[in-house]
């Protein structure tokens, strides 16, 4: 796999505070709202980022709880990026909410969680949420596909292993064109976490949607060995990275590498650094060796800082594939 001199696309997890806080949630650090860099220290980031960056994700912890989060907003804008918002959809004065976003020339689209259908499946995994916030999260979404493309972000779920299609009933109803579901990163929850087959199950029946025509599309990677779902493929450190609330710079949004600190340190030390040459080598054996691995990355490189290991414990799970190529239908978009 090739790695790019510097990543083209990043994430900008501005804070780590966030009103709902999902137990599923990669959000890696404490709430901290005392040591938020400072509009300036974003400048410096972004002046480091412009060579090599085309397009940013916004997200936190909830970015728009961030007390300077439209001046980030506009500061993004002004340098050219195409970016988009990771957001949990709680906004308040949505119509005037919507009136700023639409301010920004580079401003793409939305990305909402939507985990569920309703807001009892939503209390299994966020004591947060309550009936009037899960309307409140439907008519945001319903108003913001009204100005803006919008996507939904499903973590798949024991919860909402059964109510697939229900969600992708909703979003649509509520007017989004593009429904991402991605398998959960984390250490084992009791009562969420799905086992391999089970995830297996949730794959199969979205790539079955997916050509009855429903607007699917993957988030994290799956390894092609393990379920040939959608394209999937993880550029963490290769294409990709995430600059987290305090400026440090690591492969991914799961991960708890870190790199060193872009607002004093040059990215392309950074990139070329030890513990991101050590996070892109965390490959299987089999993946080493196997014919896919010009387009399958390996699967998820963060998974064995959680539950141990060298690699992403779905390889270890995968049926072994043929050897040749042909033999193994790839994905289409």
């Amino acid at each position: 796999m090739i790695t790019l001199s510097g990543p083209l696309n990043v994430s900008l997890e501005i804070t780590s505070h966030c009103s709902l806080e999902c137990r599923f949630c990669c959000n890696v650090f404490p709430h901290n709202l005392r040591d938020l860099l400072s509009l300036s220290d974003w400048k410096i980031i972004l002046d480091k980022l412009k060579p090599h960056a085309v397009e940013v994700r916004v997200t936190g912890g909830e970015p728009t709880l961030h007390p300077s989060f439209f001046d980030i907003l506009t500061l993004i804008d002004s340098y050219g990026f195409t970016f988009h918002l990771f957001t949990n959809g709680l906004w308040d004065d949505t119509e005037g909410f919507l009136k700023k976003m639409g301010a920004y020339r580079n401003f793409s689209h939305f990305l909402i969680s939507l985990h569920a259908i309703d807001s009892r499946e939503y209390l299994t995994f966020s004591s947060q949420m309550s009936s009037e916030k899960y309307d409140h999260l439907c008519q945001n979404i319903q108003m913001a596909c009204e100005y803006f493309p919008v996507s939904t972000n499903t973590v798949l779920t024991l919860g909402n292993r059964g109510t697939l299609k229900g969600i992708l009933d909703l979003a649509q109803s509520l007017g989004v064109t593009d429904c991402v579901f991605a398998r959960y990163i984390g250490a084992h929850i009791e009562g969420l976490s799905l086992t391999a087959r089970e995830l297996r199950e949730c794959l199969s029946r979205l790539k079955e949607l997916k050509a009855q025509g429903y607007p699917v599309s993957s988030g994290t990677c799956i390894p092609l060995c393990f379920q040939q779902y959608l394209p999937s493929g993880c550029e963490a450190g290769r294409s990709y990275c995430t600059i987290d609330p305090s400026g440090n710079l690591r492969p991914c949004c799961h991960s708890k590498v870190t790199a060193g600190n872009l607002v004093s340190q040059d990215l392309s030390t950074l990139w070329k650094s030890r513990a991101m040459t050590q996070f892109r080598k965390r490959l299987a054996p089999q993946c080493v060796r196997c014919g896919f691995n010009e387009v399958c990355p390996g699967g998820c490189k963060a998974m064995p800082e959680i539950l141990g290991g060298n690699h992403d414990v779905l390889i270890r799970e995968a049926p072994r594939l043929q050897e040749k190529k042909s033999t193994l239908l790839l994905p289409e978009n």
